[in-house]
């Protein structure tokens, strides 16, 4: 019975939101940008885009995301926009024509003289939304969801209950045809990135895999000091970027020659573009994580760490029967096998290079970049 009162009350206040939505006038000049989980990925690289290209000349910006009190602060200066609170910011979706989502949403149905686009956080590997939880009520929250290929958009479509998808590249993924050198790259033979995805995060409150907090394969720090004297030994540096969800206790108490190990806050604070810097790398390490489908566009080699594969399949699921067959690097289990795939950077080893062009090509349509610049096209954004 509670049950059935908190869905019949959830459909009231859809509708009149609705309702709210179609009887506010829409500000032709208006874009907001939402998110719950901080400024950053797509919509921040969105927002640097129309920053930087001066749309904030034309249009009144409004940032609603979480962490508003800490980042509007570095955008004092700047003509035209606004940072709120998500609470404030339902005010400003109600009356704007642009509204663009990267990690969560307003249970608001679109106008017809609206566009909300919804650029989610990556091509999915594992199960998302309806293909993770089905939604017994689907509701339409978007115009448009983002979709790097005809093959994914089915996928994302049905997930995200939407009708219409932008067959486009990721804004953030811009960052990767850009030439920035990385200061601190320059003196290793070789730059590898690891980026798992999280296993538990207390943040969230869920678990996907009853394994390593935020680095698979490594329980000791003695096992990062043996993967270090193999890197020193090799001068290569390995870049560990943990997954912004991860649990990441006592990550900093330790200090290694050819380890760096990063957090989300870490990045913020250095002010590092995240896929500027994967640019500059020469091999990514990562497991369930849908950064390897952006990495593809670098056509660099991929190793695939998969010790807790059927921990992971049996808890949070994949989209694919066989996810296997959609991994084009190499796939290890074992601390001796990564050592093997850094060996292999080093040598400029790459026996992935066919795969991955087949796998690139089913995910990702677009290869070319100045993906900011197609969606505001598309979307008819003077």
């Amino acid at each position: 019975m509670i049950v059935k009162n908190k869905s019949f009350l959830s459909k009231i206040i859809y509708n009149i939101t609705f309702i709210l939505n179609k009887i506010i006038h829409k500000n032709q000049k208006k874009i907001l940008i939402y998110s719950n989980l901080g400024f950053r990925d797509n919509i921040k690289a969105f927002y640097d885009y129309l920053i930087n290209h001066n749309y904030n000349k034309k249009y009144k910006i409004i940032c609603s995301v979480d962490d508003f009190k800490s980042v509007k602060t570095n955008y004092k200066s700047i003509n035209n926009v606004k940072f709120v609170s998500p609470k404030k910011g339902i005010f400003h979706f109600l009356n704007s024509k642009f509204c663009f989502y990267c990690f969560g949403k307003y249970p608001i149905k679109p106008t017809k003289n609206q566009v909300v686009v919804n650029f989610w956080h990556g091509m999915p590997l594992k199960t998302i939304g309806n293909l993770e939880k089905p939604n017994c009520i689907p509701k339409q929250y978007f115009t448009y969801v983002l979709a790097t290929s005809n093959f994914f958009a089915t996928y994302m479509k049905t997930a995200l209950n939407c009708k219409n998808a932008l067959i486009i590249g990721q804004p953030r993924c811009d960052s990767l045809f850009i030439k920035k050198n990385i200061d601190f790259f320059k003196n290793y033979n070789k730059v590898i990135v690891w980026m798992p995805t999280f296993r538990k995060s207390k943040k969230m409150n869920y678990i996907d895999a009853e394994t390593n907090e935020w680095l698979p394969m490594v329980d000791t720090p003695d096992q990062l000091k043996e993967l270090d004297d193999l890197l020193n030994n090799l001068n290569i540096l390995l870049y560990i970027k943990l997954h912004p969800l991860s649990d990441c206790k006592n990550y900093d108490d330790f200090y290694f020659n050819n380890i760096i190990i990063h957090t989300n806050e870490d990045f913020n604070q250095l002010n590092i573009d995240l896929y500027a810097l994967l640019a500059q790398t020469d091999a990514l390490i990562t497991d369930y994580s849908s950064v390897y489908i952006d990495y593809l566009l670098t056509n660099k080699p991929i190793c695939f760490t998969l010790n807790d594969l059927d921990a992971y399949k049996n808890k949070r699921g994949f989209i694919f029967e066989n996810p296997l067959d959609y991994m084009p690097g190499e796939t290890i289990t074992n601390l001796d096998q990564l050592k093997c795939f850094i060996k292999n950077i080093y040598n400029n080893i790459d026996e992935h290079e066919d795969d991955r062009k087949k796998i690139n090509n089913l995910f990702n349509e677009d290869k070319e970049g100045n993906y900011c610049k197609k969606i505001i096209d598309l979307l008819g954004i003077k």
